[in-house]
């Protein structure tokens, strides 16, 4: 059984959520941004119909485009979890 599902959340759009107990220092999520094309804002801006998509930002000015549900980790300011990044 997977640790994690994708869902939509009240307010804030897609999010991931635990669907059972995660021990500390588990892993639960990977993925490799490496791996995906980087692009720039003025290159998303030529595409409209895709600057509402969602866009990880990987460093100055280099953005890649993730579907896989580690994009929709959500941010809080009182964490039960952390997130590793590696960036290009």
């Amino acid at each position: 059984m997977k640790k994690y599902v994708l869902k939509k959340t009240k307010s804030k759009g897609k999010g991931v959520f635990a669907t059972q107990n995660i021990k500390k220092e588990e892993h639960i999520i990977k993925s490799d941004l490496t791996k995906l094309k980087p692009h720039t804002v003025e290159e998303i801006k030529k595409h409209p119909e895709r600057e509402s998509e969602h866009w990880d930002e990987v460093g100055r000015n280099k953005w890649v485009l993730d579907k896989s549900p580690y994009s929709y980790v959500n941010h809080s300011c009182n964490p039960t979890c952390a997130t590793k990044y590696y960036t290009l």
